[in-house]
C-alpha cells in the first residue's frame, strides 16, 4: 500500500527548517478481536455537546485513558516511568469520526500498539459502540518519551513494543 504526501508551503512561512506534511495514508479498519486489549466505557452526560453528541475532544480523552490502561495491563506504570525520568507524549494523533457516541452509551476502546521508528512508538485503536459493536471512530497515535530534554523510550518500554518495522523506520518524517 502506497501513501501520498501532500506539502503545504504556507504551513512552513516563518518556520526556519521546518517540515511539515500530511499523510494521506488510511488508519487501519480492523475487527475487533485483532486488537491486544480492550477498555468498556459509558458516556456521561457531561461529556455531549448541544447537540447532544459526545464532543469531539472528548474521544481524546477516551483514547488516552485507553492508552494509560493498555499500559498498566502490560505492566508499565505510566507514574513510574515518570518518576525514573522519562515522559511519555504524543506527537501526532489522527482520528476519523465516523458515528457518534450519545449519553448513556456503552461502548470499548480497543488499542493496539508496537514500535513506530527508533524513538517513537504507535498506538492504533477504534472505539465501538455496544452491543452492536458499531465502529465510531478509529485513530493512530504516535508518541516518545523525552528522556534529559531528548526523545527517546526507557528500556522497558523498547522491549513491550518490539522491534522497528523497516517500513516505517524509512517513511517517518
Amino acid at each position: 500500500m502506497s501513501s501520498a504526501v501532500l506539502r503545504y508551503p504556507s504551513l512552513r512561512a516563518g518556520v526556519s527548517g521546518a517540515r511539515r506534511s500530511v499523510t494521506t495514508k488510511r488508519i487501519p479498519r480492523r475487527r475487533r478481536r485483532d486488537y491486544e486489549f480492550e477498555i468498556q466505557l459509558d458516556v456521561r452526560d457531561s461529556e455531549c455537546d448541544l447537540q447532544g453528541v459526545v464532543n469531539n475532544a472528548v474521544y481524546q480523552t477516551y483514547f488516552e485513558h485507553a492508552r494509560h490502561r493498555y499500559l498498566i495491563a502490560k505492566g508499565v506504570d505510566f507514574v513510574c516511568v515518570h518518576k525514573e525520568g522519562c515522559d511519555l507524549v504524543v506527537t501526532r494523533a489522527e482520528i476519523d469520526y465516523l458515528g457518534s457516541l450519545r449519553p448513556g452509551d456503552r461502548f470499548v476502546v480497543c488499542s493496539t500498539a508496537g514500535r513506530h521508528s527508533s524513538r517513537h512508538f504507535v498506538f492504533e485503536q477504534e472505539i465501538f459502540r455496544l452491543p452492536d459493536d458499531e465502529r465510531v471512530t478509529r485513530a493512530r497515535f504516535v508518541g516518545t518519551g523525552i528522556i534529559d530534554g531528548e526523545p527517546g523510550l526507557p528500556e522497558q518500554l523498547l522491549a513491550l513494543f518490539g522491534e522497528v518495522p523497516a517500513a516505517a523506520e524509512k517513511s517517518f518524517s
